[in-house]
């Protein structure tokens, strides 16, 4: 019996070691920017090791719930922006022409896409545009267009 919960109590001193442990990871992570952005909608992997002269690509996941009903590409469609700046960019996207960005249209909601550096080096901040459009039906032969702008920024350094 003694032996028993000597056992059990080893092995709860290690599994609490351990969670303790993965937590330290964790925020230390987090204090080195490599977390990915996390928020309720959007969530980007691989921003933080983007490289100069290289192709970079980064995995997404995306998620509008005032449109997930509609169909990817049949009557929602996706298109993604991404800015690299030294700063977050905070403008609309009408003046996105003046800054290093590129648009990817047809996007899916969980994708990898390939990200350019525009031959930048050091400390950026990469600044994710989503546009989700959808169509909705009026009638037999017109239809309403809705739209959502999303903005996620990331802070990252290209090396």
């Amino acid at each position: 019996m003694i032996v028993k919960k000597i056992k059990l109590f080893v092995i709860f001193s290690l599994a609490l070691s351990l969670v303790g442990s993965c937590n330290r990871i964790e925020e230390e992570n987090e204090e080195d920017g490599l977390e990915a952005i996390r928020d309720s909608y959007f969530e980007v992997k691989g921003i933080d090791y983007l490289k100069y002269g290289r192709q970079n690509y980064v995995h997404y996941r995306y998620f509008n719930p005032e449109f997930k009903e509609y169909i990817i590409n049949k009557d929602r469609f996706l298109k993604m922006y991404y800015v690299i700046d030294d700063e977050v960019y905070k403008k609309e996207i009408e003046e996105i022409s003046d800054y290093n960005y590129k648009a990817i249209e047809n996007i899916e909601l969980n994708d990898s896409v390939y990200i350019e550096t525009f031959g930048l080096k050091g400390k950026k901040t990469v600044t994710f545009i989503l546009l989700d459009l959808i169509e909705v039906p009026i009638g037999k032969d017109s239809v309403r267009l809705n739209y959502t702008e999303e903005y996620f920024s990331f802070k990252t350094e290209i090396k």
